[in-house]
């Protein structure tokens, strides 16, 4: 998660993985959308276990920047 970029914007993995999204930039940063994070800071990470198959939506706050994460 970066201030003007995010890598990857798409992601597939196993259900029960655990991704961990990592602040790169320089102003703190939110997850919304089917997940729900509290704000992660500067070089600070956030894990999150992705425990049913589908389709996730996550919108980075206040980048509004989208990914799109399938767990199968």
């Amino acid at each position: 998660l970066g201030d003007t970029s995010i890598d990857p914007t798409t992601l597939t993995v196993a259900a029960g993985a655990t991704v961990t999204f990592v602040n790169t930039g320089s102003k703190s940063m939110k997850l919304t959308g089917d997940i729900l994070s509290d704000f992660i800071k500067p070089a600070e990470r956030h894990g999150e276990t992705f425990e049913e198959a589908g389709e996730y939506r996550v919108i980075v706050i206040p980048t509004k920047r989208r990914i799109d994460i399938t767990v199968e």
